[in-house]
């Protein structure tokens, strides 16, 4: 914990070993790489701790990339790295985070293992990755860590996410089952239509089998519904 709260750039078990004066490396990576402590009560404690500081007004939901040279990591891969706007060869978490004007704390995070990594035996071994632990798309992940927020925490606010999580059907059709209220951006070209279009069901002909409801105009990308008469209003 003091390795990891000094001042630092690294917070690699090497350089934390280095500046701490009873630093000793080798039991150090002996205590996070084999030691058999279960982290869920831990984070629950935390996550409990900064609830009740933060007060946040959103959670919000974000990919964490960590840059990497080597690929003996746990799920490091070439895969888009936000830290680098590009990418790169790197680890990516996600996470969820408890967030108001002036401030934002990690509650909950999950390490993301690509596909390519999860059927690559030789390097599942070398990295210590358990069996029963398999590549899980990132909406199935950050639904995880919802539930399990949920399940700590005595409410939840608000939920926010970029377009990489936006642009899921399957997510936001899960945040509604869930009763979760959200705001997260989509692409331009989702379609919708408009608030007030209703499906209509046209008069039956008397043959065949009967007719179904159905709109007068097939949906449209979003940008396309948007005109100088558009009014929009603003959502605290």
């Amino acid at each position: 914990m003091r390795g990891l709260m000094l001042d630092g750039r690294r917070k690699s078990i090497q350089p934390m070993a280095q500046r701490l004066p009873d630093g000793n490396m080798q039991a150090l990576e002996q205590f996070v790489n084999q030691s058999p402590w279960q982290r869920t009560p831990v984070r629950r404690r935390i996550a409990e701790r900064l609830v009740q500081v933060v007060k946040p007004e959103v959670w919000v939901i974000d990919d964490v990339a960590f840059p990497k040279c080597g690929r003996a990591s746990v799920g490091v891969a070439r895969q888009y790295c936000g830290a680098l706007g590009k990418r790169a060869t790197c680890q990516v978490a996600v996470s969820v985070h408890a967030a108001t004007d002036t401030a934002s704390c990690p509650l909950e995070w999950e390490l993301f293992l690509p596909e390519e990594r999860a059927h690559d035996t030789r390097r599942r071994t070398a990295a210590g990755v358990p069996d029963e632990v398999g590549h899980v798309p990132k909406p199935r992940l950050t639904l995880g860590l919802l539930e399990r927020l949920a399940g700590w925490l005595p409410s939840v606010p608000v939920i926010v996410a970029d377009c990489g999580y936006g642009r899921s059907v399957c997510f936001r059709l899960a945040l509604e089952e869930r009763g979760l209220s959200y705001i997260v951006a989509v692409e331009p070209k989702e379609i919708a239509r408009p608030a007030g279009a209703k499906p209509e069901l046209p008069p039956y002909q008397g043959w065949g089998p009967p007719t179904l409801p159905r709109y007068r105009e097939p949906a449209r990308p979003l940008h396309q519904l948007i005109d100088a008469h558009t009014r929009f209003e603003d959502v605290t």
